[in-house]
């Protein structure tokens, strides 16, 4: 798979991380039965903020009993969702920039606790939210390197 440039531009959506609590892929669900993850779970303090990965515009809000309150933001081809949030205040349509705060972290839907899952597809594929990130990383240690050496 090729890496975006987009993915490049990425804003961690967590201001207050505390590490990973769930994978992408297949796991164990809180029955004990095997079933698909389509996300990375984000754990931060319940009310933490959450923010944009990337500017794009509001596609659905979500209220229901697996995902709870969450969100869906369209960007080009790819859509991230945000679950479980405690609230949030966005419409259908609405314009959301990168590295704005959409909600808080709760503990609304089907979980056991507080946390981000957030998920990202690409013209309906799942993608593996992991691996956007080390892209982020390694773009952002590559940039800092140049700016040391200097031009």
């Amino acid at each position: 798979m090729t890496v975006d440039k987009r993915w490049k531009s990425g804003v961690f959506q967590i201001a207050l991380f505390q590490g990973y609590t769930s994978h992408f892929g297949r796991r164990r669900g809180p029955d004990g039965r095997p079933e698909a993850h389509t996300g990375l779970d984000i754990a931060a303090p319940l009310g933490s903020p959450v923010l944009s990965w990337w500017t794009g515009r509001v596609v659905e809000t979500i209220d229901d009993g697996s995902c709870g309150i969450g969100v869906v933001i369209a960007s080009g081809g790819y859509e991230h969702i945000y679950c479980h949030l405690k609230s949030q205040r966005l419409s259908p349509g609405q314009l959301v920039r990168g590295g704005q705060v959409i909600g808080q972290v709760g503990m609304t839907g089907l979980t056991t606790g507080p946390h981000l899952p957030w998920g990202i597809r690409y013209q309906g594929r799942w993608l593996a939210p992991a691996m956007i990130i080390r892209a982020m990383i390694r773009s952002h240690q590559a940039s800092n390197a140049r700016s040391a050496t200097g031009p």
